[in-house]
């Protein structure tokens, strides 16, 4: 019995270590690969390892099984990771469809042997009952949907027309509960049919088409691209889930918002991985992740920090996350909205009013609207106008009446008539964009038809319903106290209040300065959109804001972690030495200036302990206690007392010579002092001469 608590991350663990380790003797598979980033690993050997990350025992392969169907194969599979024949180096899946096609040439009826899961999706496979079917198939359920009374993807073979299509399946039996969902329209299967066989499918003319693929008479497996038949499978697949949890989104938005705050300060000193961790946060909010396992695996594994990174790279490409850095500078005009310059198309200079970083994603967060890449398509074209070096004619639809095209210096469009008169006629993007996307003629019909008419042949303007309100949106603000909190939120500072968030029983929306004053648009904050900060606590600029944030935030504190650093790095404990450090400048100075272990955590040798000593963490240390060189001693144990032998001393105490050498004559009202030198050999960067033990003595008593 395979354990049920063995999900993908542990998997990439174990896959970590093989690629560290390697296979070992034996352990090779003899049917079966596992295939991640072009590289191929046992099935049996990843459960193995992957137990042992997550209930501390290295699974023996001799208890379970491997091959298909089999419980190893199906959390491998539901954890999305893909399974090869070694012989032919065919996905287990594709595979699958190989064999169903042949198969449905012949009178065998056995589905006995296929796949019974796929993507985490029950498959199941019908060539007919008591008699070959006309069209056999493949379909892949979610538990919630069967065939007999729901959609699912599915795969139908017509034999006599040697057509394979992957549809958006939908019962014939009993009418589904569940309606797919489409961005634009799909053509049904029946329609398909007539438009291409002049009749009617022999069944499931009801489903609509996803693709299809035609197939040789002779032989059916030619014409197949595994790769093809892999990636529109995944995104139909990935259409599916989407459309089953569309329902369920508002309820699952609730739960999250119970175990995330809305408005997050994660606090502490420098190196605690503030900002490291802004991507957990943000990934729990998303993604409904559980916080502190991400944060737990981020800090262990480096292919989970890497799997995490590039979701959070994607939801940054898609929009959900925004991440922005706040510094003196930083204004209210950056941040909310702002009048600034812009060169029109003749050179001359407009003020505009243009939106910031947080009302930009407070309005992406908030919409749920019909939309389309018109503001693209129009930037294109009108810019094709402007570069045309010939003059630009077009035709009015009815008449075929030639006029010239043009754009103004407020990039509208004017139209010129072939005429004495040739009276100019503007023709707005307002006009056009009503055109397209509503077939409303607001003005100057013949030509605004015209225009629309050639741009829509020109470029392909996309139509989309898009409902932002069912996801969340996080902004990032890193160093939030850098800024001048006041100034840069503004009249925004009472809007992020929960309560007051728009979908809330006392929502609140504002006049902005700008945009409110010119026309009287009303601006809110919405309930899907969560604000994490981060603030370095020995900074002493934080007292300045806590009144402003302190109640319509959360604060949570960062420690230093010294469990995570190696225990022996060349004999040295980098625990031992974190924390030892720590706990001297904590009783000399307070919790707040202790050192992170983000500080260490890529510290691999020596000599790079001895570098980060030089360049980062001396200097620190003569900041916090302000170039005391006696306090800076006693963290790192140099101090005389505790009897360190001296060139082990990071931080060296050289007596100054007599007055009388230096000067020639003892000066009045002045003593000798100590003089405070950073090793020799660290200075000198001559870091292999440097022994082990300078740093073990810090914390060695």
């Amino acid at each position: 019995m395979i354990p049920q608590n063995i999900t993908r991350i542990y998997i990439s663990m174990a896959i970590e270590q093989i690629n560290n380790e390697g296979i070992p003797p034996g352990a090779e598979s003899d049917y079966y690969d596992v295939v991640f980033n072009n590289r191929k690993y046992p099935p049996k050997l990843l459960i193995s390892y992957a137990n042992a990350y997550v209930n501390n025992q290295v699974l023996d392969r001799n208890t379970f099984a491997g091959g298909i169907n089999t419980e190893c194969f199906n959390v491998l599979d539901k954890e999305g990771f893909d399974i090869v024949n070694k012989k032919t180096g065919q996905n287990i899946f594709f595979e699958c469809l190989i064999d169903f096609l042949t198969q449905s040439k012949t009178n065998d009826l056995t589905t006995s042997g296929y796949l019974k899961q796929y993507k985490g999706l029950k498959t199941k496979v019908s060539f007919g009952q008591g008699v070959p079917s006309r069209v056999p198939w493949i379909a892949l359920t979610d538990g919630s949907q069967q065939v007999s009374n729901g959609i699912y993807p599915v795969y139908l073979y017509y034999k006599s027309e040697e057509l394979l299509i992957l549809a958006y399946g939908i019962s014939e039996t009993n009418e589904p509960n569940t309606r797919w969902e489409f961005v634009e329209d799909k053509q049904t299967i029946e329609s398909y049919f007539e438009s291409n066989f002049s009749k009617k499918p022999a069944r499931y003319g009801n489903s609509y088409i996803y693709k299809t693929y035609k197939l040789d008479s002779q032989e059916a497996l030619i014409g197949l691209s595994e790769e093809d038949i892999l990636n529109d499978i995944s995104k139909l697949i990935i259409e599916y889930t989407q459309t089953l949890k569309r329902p369920q989104a508002a309820i699952k938005q609730k739960v999250m918002r119970t175990f995330h705050p809305l408005n997050t300060i994660l606090y502490g000193p420098p190196g605690t991985g503030k900002t490291f961790n802004t991507i957990g946060h943000a990934l729990s909010i998303i993604k409904g992740y559980e916080l502190n396992e991400v944060l737990v695996k981020q800090s262990k594994s480096k292919e989970a920090r890497a799997a995490y990174k590039k979701e959070y790279d994607e939801l940054i490409a898609a929009g959900q996350i925004t991440f922005v850095t706040f510094h003196q500078s930083f204004s209210y005009e950056e941040f909310v909205e702002g009048i600034k310059p812009k060169v029109n198309t003749n050179g001359d200079i407009e003020y505009n009013i243009e939106d910031g970083v947080f009302k930009k994603l407070c309005i992406h967060a908030g919409e749920n609207r019909l939309t389309q890449n018109f503001d693209y398509v129009y930037e294109q074209y009108i810019t094709k106008i402007i570069n045309t070096s010939e003059e630009y004619i077009l035709k009015t639809p009815s008449l075929s009446k030639p006029f010239l095209l043009k754009v103004n210096s407020k990039g509208n469009c004017v139209a010129i008539p072939r005429t004495e008169t040739a009276t100019e006629m503007t023709i707005t993007k307002k006009m056009l964009r009503s055109y397209i996307e509503h077939g409303i003629v607001d003005d100057w019909k013949p030509y605004t038809t015209a225009i629309a008419n050639d741009i829509k042949t020109q470029f392909a303007v996309k139509f989309e319903t898009v409902d932002n309100t069912k996801k969340n949106f996080v902004l990032i603000i890193d160093e939030i106290n850098r800024g001048n909190i006041s100034k840069i939120f503004g009249e925004l500072i009472t809007l992020l209040e929960e309560s007051k968030r728009i979908g809330e029983p006392e929502e609140l929306r504002l006049k902005l300065a700008y945009s409110g004053a010119e026309s009287g648009q009303l601006f809110g904050v919405p309930n899907n959109l969560y604000i994490i900060g981060t603030m370095n606590s020995t900074d002493r600029s934080i007292a300045l804001i806590d009144t402003a944030l302190r109640r319509r935030f959360t604060f949570i504190k960062n420690e230093p972690a010294p469990s995570i650093l190696p225990n022996n790095i060349d004999g040295i404990n980098l625990q031992s030495l974190l924390t030892t450090i720590n706990s001297r400048i904590e009783f000399l100075l307070d919790r707040d200036h202790v050192l992170g272990h983000a500080y260490f955590i890529d510290i691999n040798s020596k000599n790079e302990l001895c570098a980060l000593f030089r360049n980062k963490i001396v200097p620190l240390l003569d900041e916090h206690f302000y170039g005391e060189k006696e306090k800076v001693q006693l963290v790192l144990g140099d101090n005389k007392a505790y009897g360190k032998q001296e060139h082990l001393k990071i931080i060296q105490t050289i007596h100054s010579t007599e007055q009388r050498k230096l000067f020639g004559t003892e000066l009045e009202g002045y003593e000798e002092k100590q003089i405070f030198r950073l090793n020799e050999k660290l200075e000198s960067q001559n870091f292999d001469q440097v022994e082990p033990e300078m740093f073990i003595s810090i914390y060695h008593t």
